[in-house]
């Protein structure tokens, strides 16, 4: 009774009239006014009591809301890097409250906040301001030997990336334009599409080569989209070019005949489809364009096709004419085998294998018209290894006929 009766017009004259006295404002800011329990001891502030079991965000956040018109809101801003040489990702976040100002790294986002709001709770101390946060020091020495009991784990960044093994980070959009340049193909072109509101974007790109298509999807940044994309396309041009390499290696090797490299291997199908013919007449073909047609118009093999040429606008390295082939087809389903005896063999379908298939080839030459033709030449060696459906066995009456 004596200290209300005492202090009323002290209480009066700072915070106006009575009803909307904040009690835990009032004894923060004049303490000395506050008389101590018949006990002792000194009356805590009811709610806003330091723990040193709670968290720094959780102190900070507290009393950012319950005392924004005094100090103001807390802001956080976090970012994030990647080691390149060790795939180490590290987070940093920044935590300011008016003039306090706190910054924490960490290999976890919520370790790096705690840190960052630890952080600004020593440098509120350090300004003589720890008694806004409720930390009821008697000197600024004790306030931070006080903040020492919540000092969250400090992750050594440094030291985990000495000892971690070295990530390796693939470039597969490097690989692609290396992958492009050994076997002289054109570079891809990239497009993008994005999707989502503004806040929450995320991208598809598209990596194109003449009609072959890589697709990376669904990634909230453009570049790893892009990554994606490109990656996409390797797997679709890699199995292209180790076909015709091997095709390659065969008109090149050590002067094997064709089709007799072993016993148990099927014959090799010739220029227009029929076993034993020399696929070397590719590399010599005078007209390797209606050629590949040719080849491509069997039935028995193919059910349909679509070549397009291109001619690209840049010359080769040593200044010679390029143009691009790109061909789509769709593989004739398998005849049904009639035996001897009269009995019909239905071959299985694969109905998970995939309808069309898109293969490109480059060429160059003197004028377009020679590249076109080189690049006719690749596809010859390439779809005369080609083993299509073999031919419809003959029924027995006409075999005896």
């Amino acid at each position: 009774q004596t200290f209300f009766w005492f202090t009323f017009p002290a209480v009066m004259s700072a915070f106006g009239e009575f009803p909307f006295i904040d009690v835990d404002e009032y004894r923060r800011k004049y303490p000395e006014l506050c008389k101590p329990h018949r006990s002792g001891e000194s009356e805590p502030l009811h709610e806003l009591v330091f723990d040193a079991t709670r968290t720094p965000a959780s102190i900070v956040n507290e009393y950012s809301i319950k005392s924004y018109k005094q100090i103001g809101s807390a802001f956080y801003t976090e970012t994030e890097e990647i080691n390149q040489n060790t795939g180490i990702i590290t987070y940093a976040c920044t935590a300011k409250m008016m003039k306090f100002e706190g910054s924490g790294k960490s290999k976890r986002k919520g370790v790096a906040k705690q840190i960052a709001c630890y952080e600004l709770l020593k440098c509120a101390a350090e300004m003589d301001r720890y008694k806004d946060f409720c930390i009821l020091a008697k000197s600024k020495a004790e306030a931070l030997q006080m903040l020492e009991q919540i000092k969250p784990e400090d992750e050594d960044i440094a030291g985990a990336a000495e000892n971690q093994v070295p990530a390796k980070v693939e470039n597969f959009v490097g690989n692609l334009t290396e992958f492009c340049i050994q076997n002289k193909l054109p570079q891809p072109e990239y497009s993008y599409e994005e999707f989502g509101p503004p806040n929450a974007r995320f991208y598809m790109a598209y990596a194109v080569i003449g009609e072959s298509k890589g697709v990376g999807r669904e990634k909230k940044k453009k570049k790893d989209a892009k990554s994606a994309a490109a990656q996409d396309l390797l797997k679709i041009l890699e199995p292209q070019v180790v076909d015709l390499r091997k095709a390659t290696d065969q008109l090149e090797g050590n002067g094997a005949e064709l089709g007799t490299e072993d016993e148990d291997s099927e014959p090799i199908e010739g220029l227009l489809g029929v076993a034993g013919v020399n696929v070397s007449r590719a590399q010599t073909e005078p007209e390797p364009q209606r050629a590949l047609e040719t080849i491509l118009s069997d039935k028995m093999r193919f059910l349909s096709f679509n070549c397009q040429y291109r001619d690209l606008e840049q010359p080769s390295t040593r200044g010679r004419s390029q143009s691009i082939l790109s061909v789509q087809y769709s593989k004739a389903p398998p005849q049904p085998i009639v035996h001897p005896d009269g009995t019909v063999t239905t071959p299985k379908v694969d109905k998970d294998a995939p309808t069309m298939h898109n293969y490109v080839f480059c060429g160059e030459g003197a004028d377009s018209k020679s590249s076109r033709d080189e690049a006719a030449r690749m596809g010859l060696v390439h779809f005369l290894t080609y083993k299509g459906p073999r031919e419809v066995t003959p029924a027995a009456d006409s075999v005896e006929s």
